[in-house]
């Protein structure tokens, strides 16, 4: 159990450090994804030993990174209902080939 710990908590902090030298932003998938991971193991390890103050900040972790999980994959599948949403000439110049500089020329003219 401590090494599942260890791991966890390597990762959080691993995520923590990135973020703070720019290199991984923290409004990235990956970044929720893993600080949700890592938090949520750690919680359930915390609650199996009542170590209750443990619990509650891991499990806060956890449920602030299930919300940012989920507002990214809202934002993702907006995006792509707005894709979908495209006028029926646009679409059929992308898949005759055209580039997007075409079809955006295309739409700029009227036509």
């Amino acid at each position: 159990m401590q090494v599942l710990q260890l791991i966890c908590s390597l990762v959080i902090v691993a995520c923590f450090t990135l973020a703070q030298f720019k290199i991984l932003s923290t409004d990235s998938a990956v970044y929720i994804a893993l600080n949700l991971i890592g938090s949520s193991v750690l919680a359930a390890q915390a609650w199996l030993l009542g170590q209750w103050g443990f619990f509650l900040m891991e499990a806060t972790w956890a449920v602030v990174s299930t919300v940012g999980m989920y507002l990214i994959a809202r934002k993702r599948l907006g995006r792509r209902s707005r894709r979908s949403s495209a006028t029926p000439a646009v679409q059929d110049s992308e898949h005759r080939g055209h580039t997007n500089a075409v079809v955006r020329t295309a739409e700029a003219d009227g036509s």
